[in-house]
């Protein structure tokens, strides 16, 4: 009976020696990796050893790092990811409702600099970076009459997500990403053509998977349900709707 409560207090030690060898062992290794040149752009804080990450960026050979202190980091090449858009799509083009774009755009055209700022690769623009734990990095540029964004999940190594416009994305602090788009679509009324806004909403966790959205597209106070997207019969009477007032 004697050796229980010495077994119990073996486990105790090591339960507290795990966790604290945990957040040395992330210590030990961003001090290497900065050594090595690498840019540390996220890395865990966390005295219990739940959370153990580092995510940094490599300007030689344009690559993202997360390294969760397994056998070997998940390296990411951002100039082979290949660029997927977010969009609102038009209700006139009479195709199924998605968010993201069915369609590759080519690939990422952005490039680490040495000091680990992100930049177009022509060496334009610097843009703004947040990167999320060991989930996501979202990457921006707001200029005076437009918002860049591209989202890049780790799960999803090999494509980034871009968004243009009028976006608002606010800070979480659970990690999700409420996300809210606004587009423009031309309606032909009687005499005039005329440009209508519309707004959707929708939810990423933070592994990229859509975990919530509108079941409607918002055309200026008329709701477009996505199930009437890509049928004409169904969307006939709302863009009516839209139109007898242009």
């Amino acid at each position: 009976m004697k050796k229980l409560p010495i077994l119990l207090l073996a486990a105790v030690f090591a339960l507290c020696s795990c966790s604290k060898s945990y957040q040395e062992l992330v210590n030990e290794k961003v001090e290497q990796y900065k050594k090595d040149g690498k840019i540390i752009l996220n890395k865990s804080d966390d005295p219990t050893g739940k959370e153990h990450y580092i995510v940094f960026a490599d300007a030689k050979q344009q690559t993202i790092g997360v390294d969760t202190l397994g056998e070997e980091a998940q390296i990411i090449n951002i100039q082979k990811l290949k660029k997927r858009h977010l969009m609102v799509p038009d209700c006139q083009d009479y195709e199924p409702f998605t968010t993201i774009s069915p369609y590759t755009y080519g690939y990422t055209k952005l490039r680490i600099t040495k000091n680990g700022e992100f930049e177009d690769n022509d060496g334009g623009g610097l843009w703004n970076i947040k990167c999320y734990k060991n989930k996501y990095l979202i990457i921006s540029r707001n200029n005076e009459n437009y918002k860049s964004w591209s989202l890049l999940f780790f799960q999803i190594p090999s494509k980034i997500f871009s968004i243009g416009g009028d976006v608002n994305i606010p800070d979480s602090s659970d990690g999700k990403l409420r996300i809210t788009l606004t587009s423009y679509e031309a309606f032909f009324g009687i005499i005039y053509k005329s440009w209508v806004s519309s707004t959707y909403h929708f939810t990423f966790d933070n592994n990229g998977n859509i975990i919530a959205q509108d079941d409607y597209v918002n055309y200026e106070g008329i709701n477009i349900p996505i199930t009437a997207f890509g049928d004409p019969e169904k969307l006939k009477p709302y863009i009516e709707r839209i139109t007898i007032n242009l």
